[in-house]
């Protein structure tokens, strides 16, 4: 994530790779720093990081004491509920990621000159470049760093994370693909209840169906370009088949702007059915009732 830079003798030059910095500490040029090292420079800390965990944990947990004490949640509830779910994925995905990282270590053209070997003579992945389509498939598959150029860049793209193994990027899609589905699944909690128009209701059940099927459909493009992909099960990266890839750009084609639209649809409902709700809305949890006190 750009914790190494190549340096000469005229400054800062680019950003060095994960395959580069794995051979440089193999030959001994430079050495692996441990975890406390890493931690060390990361400007996030322990605190921070439980505060906002137990801030998101908080309001899950008045959630499911409203449905403990049968008191119905608003649809602006389930839905900052369903972002949570987005919320804790990130925070384990990313709770080990040093934060606001300004000071690369410096790696000298002398160490790169002297050790360093990549196929072809290339210092960095193709370059950017590259059709639509190119574009379109990288996404789709998670191989689109390889259209990413570190050379003049002082810094790597945010999410920036370099070739994957072909077993990480299918397990990458399979989560993905989890928290997208389980996003979707808590927007079901109010679709048997009250809404100001049955046009509403329609809308907010309709758009839950949209944004579940879209990533749905996108696993079984996976499945099928596994399967496809079988015969090329010992390339150094792994991408989806020509079938699984031909599907994958139909979903998107097609799922994309359902996707979008729904996404939208459920946002804006969240806010419009505020002016009708039930009286029982209104109350908040009695956790002297729930919780065992003296």
């Amino acid at each position: 994530m750009g914790g190494y830079q190549f340096y000469d003798i005229d400054g800062p030059c680019y950003a060095l790779d994960p395959e580069t910095v794995v051979q440089l500490v193999r030959v001994g040029e430079i050495t692996a720093p441990a975890a406390e090292e890493v931690a060390d420079r990361s400007k996030g800390d322990m605190l921070s990081k439980g505060l906002a965990v137990i801030q998101t944990l908080w309001f899950v947990t008045q959630c499911i004491a409203r449905s403990f004490e049968h008191l119905p949640l608003t649809n602006l509830e389930v839905i900052t509920l369903a972002y949570t779910v987005i919320t804790v994925a990130m925070y384990i995905a990313w709770w080990e990621k040093p934060l606001n990282v300004r000071c690369p270590i410096r790696v000298s053209i002398r160490a790169i000159g002297s050790h360093v070997t990549h196929e072809n003579g290339k210092w960095h992945h193709d370059g950017i470049g590259g059709t639509i389509m190119d574009w379109v498939r990288a996404y789709i598959d998670g191989t689109q760093d390889k259209l990413v150029k570190l050379e003049g860049l002082e810094g790597v793209p945010t999410f920036w994370t370099g070739m994957a193994t072909r077993d990480v990027t299918l397990l990458a899609h399979f989560v993905s693909i989890f928290v997208a589905v389980s996003f979707a699944a808590v927007h079901y909690i109010t679709w048997s209840s009250a809404f100001p128009s049955p046009l509403e209701q329609q809308l907010w059940r309709w758009s839950t169906v949209g944004i579940t099927g879209v990533p749905v459909a996108l696993l079984a493009c996976l499945m099928l370009a596994r399967l496809s992909s079988t015969g090329c099960a010992n390339a150094k990266h792994w991408s989806l088949g020509w079938w699984g890839g031909a599907c994958g750009l139909v979903v998107l084609a097609i799922g994309g702007p359902i996707y979008i639209c729904a996404r939208g649809t459920l946002f804006g409902l969240s806010f419009i059915t505020l002016r009708f709700l039930p009286i029982t809305a209104y109350r908040i949890v009695q956790w002297s009732e729930l919780i065992p006190h003296i």
